[in-house]
């Protein structure tokens, strides 16, 4: 698809050349090509030629896909602010989940909470949406450092519901994981881990990073036990 758009664009260096790159971009991470997606992005960073058009504000907000917290908080933030000048709202509402999840590992949280209500303010007609936001929600109150687990365990099970690929079901089941490992239930906590077990014997999905954030949250939970 990248190379049709491309290969269609009037001029290399067009919104339509850059639409190319960013489909190219993200489908080498999804692939787990995390390496050949930095090169891509780095050069779509690097290109003054694409920095006026709205669409950069996704050249931006890509940063997170290859550069690790807390260097990509800068242009995650940053995407927000080059969306909403170009009107582009609900793309600018996922920067804010993005940027509410790396402003809470900062310690940021009341600045990551208004993200995330404004964020859910722009995105709450889309059902799509919903699983996003209801995990991202979660993530900075359990970074809040007194978090209503219940609470949290419930927005997660809410938004099971909504989901529909493995990535994301994957990333909810370990949030409860963490949930029912603060909480003592060791029962749940074992089912999450049989539920994340079955998805990663067959992943529908490139991307192995996730893979680290799971087996380290299993071997705490093994060594609680």
């Amino acid at each position: 698809m990248a190379e049709r758009i491309r290969a269609s664009a009037h001029k290399p260096r067009n919104d339509a050349a850059l639409v190319a790159s960013l489909i190219e971009c993200i489908s080498l991470f999804a692939l787990g090509r995390k390496r050949d997606a930095e090169v891509v992005h780095a050069a779509l960073r690097a290109n003054q030629d694409y920095t006026a058009s709205p669409l950069f504000g996704f050249v931006l907000r890509f940063t997170e896909l290859v550069v690790d917290f807390p260097d990509c908080t800068a242009d995650i933030l940053a995407s927000i602010d080059q969306f909403n000048q170009h009107g582009l709202t609900k793309s600018a509402a996922y920067s804010q989940l993005a940027g509410a999840m790396h402003l809470a590992y900062a310690g940021q949280i009341e600045t990551a909470q208004r993200l995330i209500g404004a964020a859910t303010h722009e995105l709450k007609s889309f059902v799509r949406d919903q699983q996003i936001i209801l995990n991202n929600t979660v993530v900075v109150e359990l970074l809040s450092g007194n978090p209503d687990l219940a609470w949290c365990i419930h927005q997660l099970n809410s938004a099971l519901f909504t989901v529909g690929d493995d990535f994301s079901r994957l990333t909810l089941h370990n949030n409860r994981l963490i949930c029912f490992a603060l909480t003592g239930d060791t029962g749940r906590a074992i089912h999450s881990i049989e539920i994340i077990d079955r998805i990663l014997d067959a992943p529908g999905f490139g991307n192995r990073d996730i893979f680290v954030t799971v087996v380290m949250m299993q071997l705490k939970h093994d060594g609680a036990a």
